[in-house]
């Protein structure tokens, strides 16, 4: 059976979430974009058919949706899907809204909709087996809610150019280093040590208050870099530095304590290392990923849901409330 997918936003994302369906198979893709020249050339490039926001909202055949907009739209136009019982994946952040996200996950629910957040990294090798060795380190010291006796630090660390498009640059477009960065470590942070207890420190910075974007000069008015250091549930400390102006995209993430330590990256030159002390051999295991297209995982992962309705438990609207949480209290540290 051929599933109708609709793509809403045709910009840099599309691309990897149409690659996320054409290798899953048997989906008819449409797309739509306010500028409908970026409809049209995607739909060139890729074969889709064109339909207008609207159409495809209102369309009872279609039933999935990913939504590759910016920030600012997505609480309209999530809730309109919502309303219109179709299931989605979404760019993250999903809102900056609490009560937008508690409404829309209530709807969901009621409905018993998929809705899901892009927060890719989870579907990484590296941070999967992160989550694994976290969970090892849990059943090795008998204790479901404290690591700290063999992790006690961890340091995750992001960075990217942030060049691409002048909304990641505006504050009222809800762009900066936070909502494009941080987020994703974020995710990470919690899905291996709880929540935010404590924060000890914010640095939020504009080091480029002029950038070009696409030959354009535009004034930046949202942070390009942000650090943090906080406590988390497992009584971890935990540092982020999250930016919009290395030269080159970079990401990895270190936990260390007493009895254990962790190197991983989504970077496929960075080798994930894991070292649990009294394990087996006792010594450090190395792990090479190579490249691998995240989206395929992704998308797999929720049309698996949606379809075969398996357990939905990755990147949920809970997943969303739980950073938004996190999000707020960092932007409200004084």
């Amino acid at each position: 059976m051929t599933i109708k997918v609709g793509i809403i936003g045709c910009g840099r994302q599309a691309p990897k979430h149409i690659s996320g369906y054409q290798a899953y198979g048997n989906v008819e893709l449409i797309v739509s974009d306010i500028a409908n020249d970026s409809a049209l050339a995607l739909s060139r490039k890729f074969s889709t058919r064109v339909m207008s926001l609207d159409e495809i909202i209102n369309d009872p055949e279609i039933k999935v949706v990913s939504v590759c907009t910016p920030v600012k739209t997505h609480d309209e136009i999530i809730s309109r899907l919502v309303e219109n019982k179709k299931h989605f994946i979404c760019e993250k952040p999903l809102s900056t809204s609490k009560s937008n996200l508690n409404a829309i996950n209530a709807k969901i629910e009621i409905n018993n909709l998929v809705g899901m957040a892009g927060y890719i990294y989870r579907f990484a090798s590296a941070f999967t087996l992160g989550k694994n060795f976290i969970d090892k380190v849990k059943s090795s010291e008998n204790s479901e809610n404290n690591i700290s006796e063999s992790i006690d630090r961890a340091y995750f660390r992001i960075g990217g150019p942030g060049s691409h498009a002048v909304w990641q640059h505006k504050k009222d477009d809800q762009g900066g280093a936070i909502n494009e960065m941080l987020v994703h470590m974020l995710d990470l942070m919690i899905w291996y040590f709880g929540n935010i207890t404590d924060i000890y420190e914010v640095k939020k910075r504009i080091h480029y208050p002029t950038r070009i974007v696409n030959g354009q000069t535009i004034n930046a008015d949202v942070e390009d870099y942000v650090l943090i250091r906080v406590k988390t549930e497992k009584s971890v400390d935990v540092t982020i530095e999250a930016d919009l102006m290395s030269s080159s995209f970079t990401q990895y993430a270190h936990f260390s304590g007493k009895k254990a330590s962790y190197t991983g990256s989504i970077q496929p030159t960075i080798p994930t290392c894991l070292h649990l002390k009294g394990d087996k051999l006792d010594s450090p295991s190395v792990h090479m990923h190579g490249y691998k297209n995240l989206y395929v995982d992704q998308i797999k992962y929720f049309l698996d849901c949606v379809l075969k309705s398996n357990k939905h438990d990755k990147c949920t609207l809970e997943d969303s409330i739980n950073i938004l949480n996190s999000i707020q209290r960092i932007q409200n540290f004084n």
